[in-house]
């Protein structure tokens, strides 16, 4: 089912390859690293856009379970997420190599968001109905190509 898996899976290898990219780049050529960041950034921010505009008020307005929403936990990360960006973006912008524990930090946040991600969203896209699941393809495609598809 390409709505979410597939998605979601382009996405994640396509940042896990950025990110071994930047990290290796950062101490030998910190312009290129500086690139690959901006990068990474921008698929983020548009996947953060992606998931905080369509798929959670979608997820939201048709979960079958009482209780809270796992979409306030990633909205949190989605702020956390955002927060290491500006940090490791403002130190390469000061040129200043940046702390690896800053990189920890966003490493782990993404872990746990991919693992929630996976324990939520694909199994609830595996339930949606032939026409809910086209409505949220039409959404999502509204977003423009996966990064993915930009190489």
């Amino acid at each position: 089912m390409y709505i979410i898996r597939e998605f979601m899976r382009d996405d994640h290898e396509l940042l896990d390859r950025l990110m071994t990219e930047f990290l290796e780049l950062k101490g030998r050529d910190p312009e290129l690293a500086r690139s690959r960041f901006a990068r990474i950034k921008a698929i983020l921010a548009r996947r953060i856009a992606l998931e905080d505009g369509v798929l959670f008020p979608f997820f939201e307005a048709r979960r079958d379970q009482a209780g809270i929403s796992p979409t306030l936990a990633m909205r949190e990360q989605h702020r956390q997420i955002q927060e290491v960006l500006a940090l490791l973006e403002s130190e390469l912008a000061a040129n200043a190599r940046p702390t690896v524990s800053l990189e920890h930090e966003l490493l782990d946040l993404l872990a746990v968001h991919v693992a929630m991600e996976e324990e939520f969203f694909i199994p609830w896209a595996q339930r949606l109905d032939s026409v809910a699941r086209g409505s949220l393809k039409a959404k999502m495609a509204a977003f423009g190509p996966e990064p993915a598809a930009r190489g």
